[in-house]
């Protein structure tokens, strides 16, 4: 019995002992596996975290300013001719725009003045001088290359001309009307179905050069 009974516990023993021994080696696979879920569960919570606490990207936003409002644009008046202003040298009330409206020429044919719409000649003024055709007057004195000519005006049907009063070569007479002061297309008018515009200022300039005519209107 003593003999039996020791082998019985030294079997037990044994048992006890490979056990152990098994539990000991499975235990290390069971902890990593365990670390590896923890670690795995870690990087999922931390990846989550950061996904929340992101800052938001800011949005481009566009501002719309209210239009800017000019002030209204301002044409200077055109002013009114005074005759009397011209006659003393002033031609202040000539400024402005002026663009020729017809022209004549004298062909020496026997046919008179021949009449065109029109025309490339150009006029400057100034307040105290006015220039056209290789000529120009000032202080009543018109120069042409042949030198000064004095010039007296006279008014005639609401337009006042002015014509050279000495002995020239080449004689000017300009005329200054008012727009509305006269006809201007009434007999002897232009020829040729050539119309001059009454409701405009105009300055006409005439020469003996070939019986030279040339007219110029301003708008306002």
């Amino acid at each position: 019995m003593t003999t039996m009974t020791t082998r019985r516990v030294l079997a037990m023993l044994a048992t006890i002992v490979f056990t152990a021994s098994a539990c000991a080696k499975s235990s290390p696979t069971a902890t990593v596996r365990h670390d590896k879920a923890t670690v795995t569960t870690a990087a999922k919570n931390s990846v989550t975290a950061t996904a929340s606490t992101a800052v938001p990207t800011t949005q481009a936003t566009t501002t719309t300013l209210p239009p800017t409002t000019l002030p209204p644009t301002t044409v200077p008046a055109v002013p009114l001719m005074n005759l009397q202003q011209i006659a003393a040298g002033d031609y202040t009330s000539l400024l402005g725009k002026w663009t020729e409206e017809a022209f004549a020429v004298n062909p020496q044919d026997g046919t008179g003045e021949q009449w065109k719409p029109g025309g490339s000649d150009t006029i400057t003024v100034s307040n105290s001088s006015i220039g056209f055709g290789g000529a120009s007057l000032r202080n009543n004195l018109l120069t042409d290359p042949n030198g000064p000519h004095p010039l007296a005006f006279q008014t005639s049907a609401g337009c006042s001309a002015g014509s050279n009063t000495d002995q020239a070569a080449i004689n000017w007479t300009v005329t200054f009307c008012p727009k509305g002061a006269a006809d201007l297309s009434a007999a002897p008018g232009p020829n040729n179905g050539v119309h001059l515009d009454s409701q405009l200022d105009t300055i006409e300039i005439w020469t003996s050069n070939n019986g030279y005519t040339m007219v110029f209107t301003r708008a306002g």
